[in-house]
Formats: C-alpha cells, structure tokens, sequence
C-alpha cells in the first residue's frame, strides 16, 4: 500500500505540472506550488503609467516569473534615450508646428493661448522690460530631484560654436558639426544647471532663445543626417522633452508657448529656429542681455522685409509665422509690419500666407 500511495502522489504532481491546474497542494507540506507560466510585463513609455500588458512598439518586454513578481518590487526607469538615460520621454501634447509634408500651407494645432502684452513695452533705453511682470517657471512632469544653480549664464562658448559652423545666411553645416559635438554638449549642460527664475529682463530671455536653439541643434545632430526635423521622433520633436533646465524637463513646445512667448515679446518668433528654410535664420551670434534688444530688431526687419514675405500697398503674402501666432502682433498683423517696412500696405490689404518649407536649414 506504500508504494501504491507513494505513486500516485507522484503521478498527481507530474499530472498538475502537464495539465496547467493553476495550483496543486502539496500532500506533505500543504503548501500551495504555484505554476510555472511565465508573465508578460510591458515598461510603459509613459511615465504616468503603471505596468500593462498591451505590447507597444519598440518598448522593452521583460519578462518575469509570478514568483519574482510577487516577491520583489519592480521599479521601472520610463525614460527614453533621446539624449541621456536621464531624460524622460515627453507626454503626448499638441503640436505647435505642423506635421505634414515638407511643405505646408494648413494651420497646426495651437493652444489658445491668452495675450502676453506687456503693459509698459520697452523702456526709454529700447530695453524689454519684464520686471513688472516677472513669469515664474513652475515645475513639469519630468522633474528630477536637482538643486538648480542660481548663477548668470554664459554664453561665450555657444557664441563660438555658432560663428563657426553657421554662416552669416543662417545655414548650419551640421555635417561637421557632428564630429564636434563635445563644446555644444558641454554648453547645454551648463545651461540646464542654471535657475531660470534667477534671471530677469533681457538676461532671461536671451537665455532661453539660446537654450531653445542650442537644444533644437543638439536634436539635428544627434539624428543627422536626416532631410527634415519632422523626421525625427514620429514627426513629434517639438513634442519630446529634450529640454532640461534647473530641476525640470520641457519639450521645445512648452518651452516656446509656456515660457517664451508669455514674457510677451514677439519678436522671439524670429530668433527662435526650428532647422527649417523657411524659418527665421539661425543668427550665427549667441542672444545675452547687452545685445538682445539690438539683434531681435534686426532679424525682425530682416525677416519681414526678406523673401519670405512679399508685402504691397494693398496685398501681403506672408511666413505662416503670422498665421500661427497672429495672438502675439496685437490687434493687426498688418499694423505690425508695417513698424518695419519702407512703404506701408494700407489696412484693408489682403493677407494670404505661404507654404512652409521644412527642408533643413544645411
């Protein structure tokens, strides 16, 4: 009788193992074997997140035993390396920019963004004045536990790398640029560090022209070579929080439309560049706070008076600039340009706007 019980309590285990009972008692101990499966754990790119079991594309699959599971607490690191392994992947957001074909004429999605007049303008000395209305840069998802330094930036060593590989036309040649990407690395890095709620005026907002520059270079060369910006990340890169500063993550669109556009100056929409013709030109000279005010009144004019734009007495085919931010030239965009052109187009002139030529800027 022994042996008979002693078999079939073998052939009752190997029976459960072959067969896939969820879980067997154990005769002796009256412990409970759990089932060897093995479980799918899918790392969400989202950080928001928890663990899923849809698989998404290009995730990473881990897969693990219940028994891990259940004993240890897994933590997972939803980071994508874009830049570093400390960069978060941006939350989906709409894009400032459209995502279309090289050439575009339709209008992006934008946010509704409120005026960002600022009452007082420029001073008597030409200065722009945000003093009176300071913007606090409040943290965003992807904020990391960092002490920012509460130092003034310098931007000696973008200044050199852009008068070497940016021509006096704005046009970057990235191919060399790529062998030397050590001094741009090191000068974002620099930047990030820095508390932009330390600054003000015209040091303020010449620091975050740089640093949306030199973060929109670094995303070039880290894909180059590649024909258009809307090539990389899915046709999303204004999407990807690339942009670190202090203790927070911003994508190149919050970073424009949360912080830029609200200090209330318009003429950042032609200093800032987004690797494309038909944006304004990548000014081979770095923005500090001496030569701010004087350089965004030049591009300004340069722009509006350039081939992007071809203005008349009673006709304007303008940048979709115009079109996309209309809310930051006031009242009329037709009054604004007129501020910069020789002869001016009467009020009633019709505006039509021109297709956007995303090829990049080499």
């Amino acid at each position: 009788m022994g042996l008979i019980t002693k078999c079939f309590t073998i052939i009752s285990a190997v029976s459960c193992l072959l067969i896939g009972i969820p879980s067997c008692k154990n005769t002796k101990s009256d412990q409970i074997i759990p089932p060897i499966t093995d479980t799918i754990v899918v790392v969400s790119s989202n950080p928001s997140d928890t663990l899923t079991s849809n698989p998404i594309a290009n995730d990473t699959i881990l897969k693990l035993s219940s028994e891990t599971l259940n004993k240890e607490k897994i933590t997972v690191n939803p980071s994508k390396k874009m830049y570093s392994t400390e960069t978060p992947k941006s939350k989906k957001v709409s894009s400032s920019r459209p995502i279309l074909n090289s050439s575009s004429s339709v209008k992006p999605e934008t946010k509704n963004y409120p005026s960002t007049k600022v009452e007082k303008g420029d001073n008597a000395n030409g200065d722009f004045v945000v003093e009176e209305k300071p913007v606090e840069i409040k943290n965003m998802p992807g904020t990391v536990n960092e002490t920012p330094k509460n130092v003034k930036p310098n931007h000696d060593l973008f200044n050199g790398l852009l008068s070497k590989y940016v021509s006096p036309t704005g046009l970057v040649n990235y191919k060399v640029w790529k062998k030397n990407m050590s001094s741009l690395n090191e000068y974002v890095k620099d930047m990030a560090d820095i508390d932009v709620n330390s600054l003000k005026g015209n040091e303020k907002i010449a620091y975050c022209i740089n640093v949306y520059n030199a973060n929109t270079i670094k995303l070039i060369l880290m894909n180059y070579p590649v024909k258009s910006i809307q090539s990389i990340a899915g046709g999303k890169p204004w999407d990807e929080r690339i942009v670190k500063t202090g203790n927070s993550y911003y994508s190149l669109n919050e970073w424009e439309n949360s912080v830029i556009r609200k200090m209330g100056e318009p003429r950042v929409h032609f200093a800032l560049n987004c690797a494309a013709k038909s944006c304004p030109i990548l000014h081979n000279q770095a923005f500090t706070a001496e030569n701010m005010n004087t350089k965004l009144q030049s591009l300004t004019s340069k722009f509006i008076n350039g081939a992007e734009n071809v203005i008349s007495d009673d006709k304007m085919v303008l940048s979709k600039i115009f079109d996309w931010y209309k809310v930051d030239f006031g009242d009329s965009v037709i009054e604004y340009i007129n501020k910069y052109v020789k002869t001016p187009s009467k009020s009633t002139a019709k505006i039509t706007y021109k297709d956007y030529d995303w090829s990049l800027n080499e």
